[in-house]
């Protein structure tokens, strides 16, 4: 039973962790990229978003530090083999739209993070 919705799922192209959010209150999924299938979400309880590809595997990370009045955007990695794809930018958002549901202001501190707060207006509303 269990397999034939997984192959279900498969053939329907929807992603399996797309699928869980609906059932996980403590992932929040910000974007499915269909083309890539790549997933995001903002693990509050881990303090970082992640992209996670079709196969489950988890592909790169945004880390914050929450204080008192804001979150420090601290660290942005994606592995080597899928980079050049968006998802630093994917990343960044999940953590974006995070704070926006809970009512805090972002510092960017790592390279990234700080190079994007300077490009996007949007982002400079919420800069700490």
């Amino acid at each position: 039973m269990v397999g034939e919705v997984v192959s279900w799922l498969k053939r329907m192209r929807v992603s399996l962790y797309r699928f869980w959010h609906k059932f996980a209150s403590q992932a929040t999924i910000i974007e499915n990229k269909e083309a890539s299938m790549i997933t995001y979400k903002f693990l509050k309880s881990e303090d970082r978003s992640v992209a996670i590809d079709e196969a489950g595997k988890e592909v790169g990370e945004c880390t914050v530090t929450t204080h008192p009045n804001y979150w420090s955007i601290d660290h942005t990695y994606v592995n080597p083999n899928n980079r050049g794809q968006g998802i630093a930018q994917g990343l960044l958002e999940a953590v974006v739209e995070a704070a926006k549901k809970a009512g805090v202001k972002l510092q960017p501190v790592c390279s990234y993070a700080v190079k994007a707060f300077q490009e996007k207006a949007e982002y400079q509303a919420l800069q700490y």
